[in-house]
């Protein structure tokens, strides 16, 4: 798999995360005992309904920003990528708002407070675990790449072809 494969597979990590912590709950007996896993796992669910809606949006304008770059030029998108979600957060929440209103006023007079929670959380969240998994997929990235399941495709490991020698 080449580098610029990998890096736009790891966008979907929070994803998989997600899957596995929904699926605990379905094979796991959650009324036993409270372990640490199981608590990661409640935060997560918990989380990803403030998350999912503009993660999406963001995954799909990297994935667009990264069509045709080189690993290093997505690695430098990427690493700005928390900093893009803590735009794309609150204003996936504040088009919910405005269109929630339209559609029904008296149940949203009262919705800016909990916009204006929302933006609270979600902005040094975006920093937060933007970052941890940036950095979980670069450590990844590293690892991946010394056991040979990755391979670089960057610009400077250009393969040259000998050419045929002509008079």
């Amino acid at each position: 798999m080449k580098s610029t494969t990998f890096a736009r597979l790891a966008l979907f990590l929070p994803y998989l995360l997600l899957i596995e912590s929904a699926l605990y709950f379905v094979f796991r007996d959650v009324s036993e005992k409270d372990s640490l896993i199981q608590t990661i796992n409640i935060v997560w669910n918990f989380l990803a309904i403030f998350w999912f809606i503009p993660y999406t949006i963001l995954v799909i304008i990297l994935l667009v920003r990264s069509k045709g770059k080189s690993f290093a030029e997505i690695k430098g998108i990427f690493r700005r990528a928390p900093f893009l979600m803590m735009i794309v957060a609150p204003g996936t929440y504040a088009l919910i708002l405005i269109g929630g209103s339209m559609v029904d006023l008296a149940f949203f007079e009262n919705a800016w407070q909990i916009l204006l929670l929302t933006m609270a959380v979600s902005i040094p969240a975006s920093l937060l675990f933007g970052y941890i998994f940036l950095g979980l997929s670069l450590l990844l990235h590293k690892l991946l790449l010394k056991t040979g399941v990755v391979l670089r495709d960057d610009s400077q490991c250009i393969h040259l072809e000998p050419e045929a020698a002509t008079v």
